[in-house]
């Protein structure tokens, strides 16, 4: 049985909010056209070019995170909570603005570069959010915006989800990852795969990716005390993630399949539910206050308008400084501050104001019932006080 209850705020990890900003650094240092994405760098393991450019797997760790944060607050009181009204609510208000505002700004540059006769089409999808499903519009406007679609399928199936993992948690998981499985396997078959590569970028194909953080959510739910030994393994399980993408991404970068990419990222999916868990369960560990440092934490909180604005940094530079050459240390030390301070505009002028609007709104569809029921109260209460009571003759 879902239990429905008011939409209160979680409390907020600072450990979750650093390794948002582990997930974000990496991802837009990738997108800068630094040295390490030059087709002359020869990737050597173990290295920090060879980290930066296997930046793409901060996609998979944004999206553990966000199995983590939207399914914890559903069950941490041990049973099922969901608002649906201020589920979607909440979603809404903090997704779309911020989105909204980029794209009217990004299409913008993008047409100047393209002249695209069909911008229309390409500005119209993504103003509705239905690019992911169209081959030509995914990666038209902002190439990185491809995994917004995915967390916009995610949101939507969610608390479908969500219920059947608390109900059947066990099944619930098994069915979903074969789901997954056959989705990937039935395009694996594909012999065309540039045909099909869009579809590889769908939720059926990332759903394990955000099964891991619901896994995490469910265990730290359930209070389970992690030992120091278990919680050593939990980091040095999740520190590998992040070591060995290297080796997975020159594993899959020399052919590009959809399908190819997508199992590497599976394949690193556990190691982030590993780090999820490592980081809660041991505040703390030096790995823990490093997350919950001031500019990881500052970092992580801005990670939504920042990775809005990936890749801003390339029209500006080249109006700007058009005689700084690309895939440079000059380039990237001048790109970077751009970008991260567009992304901060846009999360203190756009995003959090409407958070702030979508709390006091939340608050006062609480208030309504409330306030209802205290008015029929006083109706009633009116209405004993009028009727005449009838006491019995006397003698």
């Amino acid at each position: 049985m879902i239990t429905t209850i008011p939409a209160t705020p979680t409390k907020r990890f600072a450990v979750i909010d650093g390794l948002r900003g582990v997930a974000i650094l990496w991802v837009t240092l990738v997108h800068l056209p630094g040295p390490w994405l030059s087709p002359d760098y020869e990737i050597v393991p173990w290295t920090l070019g060879s980290w930066i450019r296997s930046g793409a797997f901060g996609v998979p760790l944004f999206f553990a995170l966000s199995g983590f944060c939207l399914f914890y607050p559903m069950i941490k009181d041990g049973t099922f909570k969901l608002n649906l009204k201020n589920f979607w609510m909440r979603r809404l208000l903090r997704i779309y603005p911020s989105y909204l505002i980029s794209v009217c700004i990004l299409s913008a540059i993008w047409y100047h570069q393209t002249r695209d006769v069909n911008w229309l089409f390409h500005v119209g999808t993504h103003l509705t959010f239905i690019y992911p499903y169209f081959q030509s519009a995914l990666h038209s406007i902002n190439g990185p915006w491809w995994s917004l679609g995915i967390e916009d399928q995610y949101y939507i199936v969610l608390p479908i989800i969500a219920y059947l993992m608390y109900k059947r948690f066990i099944s619930a998981l098994i069915g979903l990852v074969a789901v997954s499985v056959i989705w990937c396997a039935f395009l694996s078959s594909k012999t065309d795969q540039d045909n099909v590569r869009y579809l590889m970028e769908m939720l059926p194909a990332m759903l394990p990716q955000f099964l891991v953080g619901m896994i995490a959510a469910w265990i730290y739910a359930k209070q389970y005390q992690f030992g120091k030994a278990d919680i050593a393994c939990l980091w040095i399980m999740g520190l590998f993630g992040i070591l060995i993408s290297p080796h997975l991404y020159t594993w899959f970068y020399p052919t590009r399949y959809p399908i190819t990419a997508t199992s590497v990222y599976v394949l690193s999916s556990p190691c982030w539910g590993c780090l999820i868990l490592a980081a809660l369960s041991s505040p703390k560990s030096i790995g823990s206050r490093i997350l919950s440092s001031n500019i990881m934490v500052w970092l992580g909180t801005i990670s939504y308008s920042l990775y809005l604005y990936n890749m801003i940094d390339r029209p500006i530079m080249k109006v700007l400084l058009p005689n700084v050459p690309q895939y440079t240390f000059a380039y990237a030390a001048i790109a970077l501050p751009i970008v991260l301070s567009i992304g901060a505009l846009g999360y203190y002028a756009i995003e959090s104001p409407f958070m702030r609007l979508r709390e006091r709104m939340i608050a006062k569809s609480q208030a309504e019932p409330k306030n209802h029921h205290a008015q029929v109260d006083r109706r009633q209460s009116r209405t004993r006080q009028s009727v005449p009571v009838e006491r019995p003759q006397e003698a």
